[in-house]
């Protein structure tokens, strides 16, 4: 439900290409009461150009203060970023780690085998925890 009320605040106000809201208040002690209170918050738009990280902080806390106050969010990560901002950041081919047991084993398989790649910008999900 807050995770909604969160969304429907920052997607009426900014032009967002990815919004994702996490629930982490399972890490934290306030969770003993089920109370939710802790979000990461990932938001991706160009209406943060003009705005430092610091500027892009205090207006999601500024468009959110309400909300903190009315149902007691203690703890907010932000992660903000303008579209080339992301792609800059997850414009890379992820491998996997070679795993040191297999090591020997598998560098025979890499010599004649192109090793499967994913694009992070198609395949990042996030869940809420």
């Amino acid at each position: 439900m807050i995770i909604k009320i969160i969304k429907n605040i920052l997607t009426s106000v900014l032009n967002t290409t990815i919004i994702e809201i996490i629930n982490e208040s399972k890490k934290h002690k306030t969770f003993m009461n089920n109370h939710h209170s802790h979000f990461k918050i990932i938001i991706v738009s160009n209406d943060f150009i003009k705005y430092s990280l610091i500027k892009r902080h205090q207006k999601i806390y500024y468009l959110l203060s309400k909300c903190i106050s009315q149902y007691k969010i203690h703890g907010l990560a932000l992660h903000a970023y303008t579209i080339d901002e992301w792609n800059k950041k997850f414009d890379t081919n992820l491998i996997s780690p070679i795993c040191v047991k297999s090591h020997i084993k598998s560098s025979k398989i890499r010599k004649n085998k192109k090793i499967n790649t994913f694009n992070t910008k198609k395949s990042i999900k996030f869940k809420n925890n």
